[in-house]
């Protein structure tokens, strides 16, 4: 009977051990997200859309009334507030490197898997622009050749070079949420 009970405890303990879950919410939608979700979240302190702007990536550790707080590895700065852009990038090599951000200045969100599938991602968009951009080109110089029954096949290549560009891009893209849209983190 004690080895039955053991049983049964030791096999149920997933059930209860869950680790915290984000939740964002628009109105009467919702995304839940995992826990160990890697996000790129857009930060603005100023009252101007482009003035200054920071990407911190890094995973959420808790959510806060008024902040939240993120286990931070990577974070980029965007300040064009004097005729300039000053642009810092630096990679944060620690594992407990926590930040804590106000809500009020956060201005998008965006989820991914892990901190690898934000390379992987950008790395199939812009494969897919390039593939856009060589159709297009392959597509404005087929009508430079002298020979007509070689058009055909030209259009046809640059007709297949678009579509996969298009749908490659398309399928790389992330949904973004954005906070002045209604999504509340």
């Amino acid at each position: 009977m004690l080895t039955r009970f053991l049983t049964l405890l030791i096999l149920s303990i997933p059930l209860f051990c869950q680790a915290q879950s984000y939740t964002i919410k628009k109105g009467d939608e919702s995304k839940t997200f995992s826990a160990d979700t890697y996000y790129v979240m857009e930060y603005s302190s100023s009252n101007e859309k482009n003035c200054c702007k920071s990407y911190i990536y890094g995973y959420a550790q808790r959510v806060f009334k008024d902040s939240i707080q993120i286990n931070m590895n990577s974070m980029s700065v965007n300040n064009e507030g004097l005729d300039y852009m000053f642009k810092m990038y630096t990679d944060i090599k620690e594992e407990d490197f926590l930040i804590s951000v106000p809500r009020s200045d956060l201005k998008q969100v965006t989820a991914y898997k892990s901190r690898e599938s934000v390379n992987k991602k950008k790395s199939w968009n812009n494969f897919g622009t390039v593939l856009l951009v060589t159709g297009i080109t392959t597509l404005a110089n087929s009508y430079d050749l002298k020979e007509k029954s070689f058009r055909n096949g030209v259009l046809i290549s640059a007709g297949a070079q678009i579509s996969v560009g298009i749908l490659v891009a398309c399928l790389s893209s992330k949904k973004q949420y954005k906070i002045e849209k209604g999504w509340q983190f």
